[in-house]
């Protein structure tokens, strides 16, 4: 647990600073040998043509292990000789007529080297103390004039080593310099075409990486990275390699350097790649890496020291890369999932390729496999990178359909949440207006029973203080209702005359309170048969009313009203609500719209009001299509601008609107409401409340209908099967029979005397949509709490006549 704990926290940060050492001591050490490493000084002659000078060479007398005469191995271009001890010599007699200016040519990685031609000796390369740390460590090319040897003449070459093991002796030629490189070059074709394809995979992978990174960020994609510094790695591997490279870049020993910390960094970004692409968390790769740092390091230490030989380490690489493969596809197996084909197909290329330098290095021919591994190396990162592609379009889709399950789940959960909030704000609507319909309708009883003025002055402030509190309630379910996509805009043709004439109404008494002075300015072009919803444009031009006359002690307030035509049966209804009030001050304007605020909160803490008005207004004129705007000047007054597209229906003009003015002026007042008498009619109230049963009653009572009274919905299903009634009033929410249940009972129950009565749901659940909702159950007709007089009214000579 504790080294889980350790691998997770810390293992990250040891990682990269042995990373860093490593980086550090191979920039240090390329620049030290870039400075300090000698020059070859070979090929100055130029021609076109060479001879293959491979054939034909023997083991010279004195040798182990071989006689004079027995032939060297021959393997394509290098010869293998099979040395015991520090010196070799093979031999050759000259069969054909050797051309001026041409030079013997070989590669080989020797401390001394001894030519002898007829027994006389004719070149000798003996390398100096500054030059001899790095002579038998390193391949170098080695160029011998042939001039004026014949056919007959015997060859000899000694070759000295302090290492044990085999002499190869690449590129043997006979030729100028365009000759040999041509040479040369033939047989490193397929180990350059190798690398041109790689060149272009790691700039293809560069373009996917980019792409990804632009376009879908996809996480996985970072792994690329360690993709392409192997790739770049095996790049330079095989060009430092093939022998090619030696032709050209004079400090031999700078080739062999980069050939050698190429191979050896060449397992990290392989493990990285893998941990990062396939096994994130997993501690066995953080450890192979670890130890392949371990390994340069000291490699590298070994080489400043004692002219160490990389290649001596190169076993131990082979081995952490086939580790590092066979790791992976064991991962595989022991988490019992199938690896995609690409990560199958590249793995068992590189990893059967590694093994098989890894038999090859033991063997000491190691230069016979290295096309192949060439080979692995390029298929492995076009696997990768294929894989990577794909499993993008793997990972996008998975992501897709993981978003569509997280969209599905969100949604059933805002609509839970939203049916939920529905059914609270139903509860809570209807638990408010159950008992304020009780206070509401009480009072109602006191101003059509007495003439007493105290009593009817102090009524009249229990009906103002409750129409607030109801008003109150109605702004919190209006925002509601729009914050759920519950509020809906149902257009039907309506008289904008009577609309306008309402909300004067509604607000006269409010402006005669606080004396203040109506201005009207109806311009009397304005077609009167609209098509629109006149309760929300009604409902929009009393909330800017009534804030208009909250924040205006003294003065006036006032409605202009006028139009601009939009074609095609349209108008833009424009209408300003201005005040001589308090104003806004220019800072609060951005935050005027919103829910819940209230502007100048310490000057206007005593004016009652819940900050939505506002904000339900604009909600509703941008569900309309319209606009609304504001200007203000603090202590001078505000004016609200609101634009509404409404349909035409009839071109008549509004007309002279200031004589009705003048009529709704006269008639308003505190004047005692007479009376409608349907005398003879029989109704039962139904509601589990006794207070608002009695409110109900008394009402019909006093419009001289004769009344019964049950409190649950069984009682009345009793009653309802005795004698027949006219109309039916009935609450929803009652404990064991609803409502609706009892609609359902007696309209189901063709026995009844009652079957075809009307039966009306008196109720306090006011939530946007319920009236339609009660009208599809079987209701006739639709009342909320608090009971509206002129709304049953309307009710009682809709079916009682």
């Amino acid at each position: 647990m504790r080294i889980k704990q350790f691998h997770i926290k810390y293992m990250e940060s040891v990682l990269h600073a042995i990373q860093m050492i490593m980086l550090a001591l191979v920039v240090f050490l390329t620049v030290w040998i870039w400075i300090d490493a000698p020059k070859n000084a070979y090929f100055d002659n130029q021609e076109k043509e060479s001879i293959w000078y491979g054939d034909g060479w023997s083991y010279e007398n004195g040798q182990d292990r071989a006689i004079y005469g027995e032939p060297v191995s021959v393997n394509e271009h290098y010869l293998k000789l099979q040395k015991n001890h520090e010196k070799i010599a093979i031999s050759k007699i000259l069969n054909e007529e050797v051309l001026q200016d041409k030079y013997l040519c070989f590669r080989v990685k020797a401390k001394e080297v001894k030519i002898f031609v007829n027994g006389r000796l004719w070149e000798w390369k003996q390398f100096s103390k500054k030059t001899e740390p790095y002579a038998s460590n390193v391949n170098m090319f080695y160029q011998v004039s042939t001039r004026n040897l014949r056919a007959g003449d015997k060859i000899v070459i000694e070759f000295y080593s302090s290492e044990t093991g085999n002499f190869v002796i690449e590129y043997f030629s006979l030729g100028n310099r365009y000759s040999i490189e041509a040479y040369v070059l033939s047989k490193c074709t397929l180990t350059i075409v190798i690398c041109v394809f790689s060149v272009l995979l790691v700039l293809l992978t560069l373009l996917v990486y980019y792409s990804a990174v632009l376009f879908s960020n996809v996480e996985g994609y970072k792994s690329l990275w360690w993709l392409i510094s192997f790739l770049l790695l095996g790049l330079i591997y095989l060009l430092m390699d093939c022998g090619y490279m030696e032709l050209w870049i004079r400090k031999t020993v700078l080739v062999y350097w980069m050939k050698a910390v190429a191979l050896l960094l060449m397992p990290i970004p392989l493990i990285m790649y893998i941990k990062r692409t396939f096994y994130p968390r997993a501690l066995r790769f953080d450890i192979l890496v670890v130890l392949n740092q371990i390994l340069i390091i000291g490699c590298i230490l070994e080489y400043v020291i004692h002219a160490f030989d990389l290649m001596n380490a190169f076993m131990a690489v082979f081995t952490i890369l086939l580790l590092a493969v066979l790791m992976a596809l064991f991962g595989f197996v022991f988490e019992k999932r199938m690896p995609d084909k690409e990560v199958l197909v590249g793995s068992v290329v590189i990893g059967g390729s590694v093994l098989i330098c890894l038999i090859a290095y033991l063997r000491g021919d190691l230069s016979s496999v290295m096309h192949l591994f060439g080979v692995s190396l390029f298929i492995y990162s076009l696997c990768m990178l294929v894989f990577t592609v794909t499993s993008r379009t793997k990972v996008r889709k998975e992501k897709e359909a993981r978003m569509m399950q997280i969209l599905a789940k969100d949604k059933e959960a805002a609509e839970l949440a939203n049916e939920q909030k529905t059914r609270f704000l139903s509860h809570m609507s209807h638990e408010i207006r159950t008992p304020l319909n009780a206070v509401l309708g009480m009072n109602e009883l006191i101003l059509r029973e007495t003439d007493e003025e105290n009593v009817r002055k102090y009524a009249n402030n229990i009906k103002n203080a409750g129409k607030t509190l109801l008003g109150l309630i109605n702004d919190v379910l209006d925002f509601t209702k729009i914050d759920t996509g519950k509020m809906e805009i149902v257009e039907t043709e309506y008289s904008l005359l009577s609309m306008v004439n309402d909300v004067v109404f509604m607000v006269q008494e409010r402006l005669k309170k606080k004396g203040l002075e109506l201005r009207l300015d109806i311009n009397s072009s304005i077609p009167d048969k609209l098509m629109g919803d006149d309760i929300r444009v009604k409902q929009i031009m009393i909330n800017l009313l009534t804030n208009a006359v909250k924040y205006t002690e003294k003065g006036w307030v006032a409605i202009r009203m006028w139009h601009e035509e939009a074609g095609e049966g349209q108008i833009r209804l424009i209408f300003e609500i201005a005040d001589s009030g308090i104003g806004i001050k220019e800072e609060e304007l951005p935050r005027l719209f919103l829910d819940f605020e209230r502007l100048d909160q310490l000057k206007n803490r005593s004016i009652e009001g819940t900050g939505l008005g506002l904000n339900i207004t604009s909600s509703l004129v941008k569900m309309m299509s319209g606009q609304i705007s504001v200007e203000s000047e603090y202590g001078k007054g505000s004016v609200f601008q609101v634009v509404l597209p409404q349909r035409i229906i009839n071109d008549a003009p509004i007309g002279d609107y200031s004589l009705r003015i003048r009529q709704i002026e006269n008639q308003s007042g505190d004047i005692k409401q007479d009376n409608i008498s349907f005398g003879g009619k029989k109704a039962l109230v139904v509601d589990d409340n006794e207070m608002n049963l009695e409110v109900i009653a008394s009402i019909l009572e006093m419009m001289e209908i004769e009344v019964n009274r049950a409190t649950n919905g069984a009682e009345a299903l009793e009653i309802l099967g005795k004698e027949h009634y006219d109309i039916v009033i009935t609450d929803d929410m009652m404990p064991g029979m609803t409502g609706t249940e009892l609609l359902g009972m007696v309209k189901g129950n063709h026995d009844l005397p009652n079957t075809t009565t009307p039966m009306v749901v008196l109720t306090a659940n006011a939530v946007s949509g319920v009236a339609e909702e009660y009208m599809k159950r079987g209701f006739q007709d639709y009342l909320t709490k608090p009971i509206d007089i002129e709304q049953l009214q309307r009710v009682l000579k809709k079916f009682l006549g």
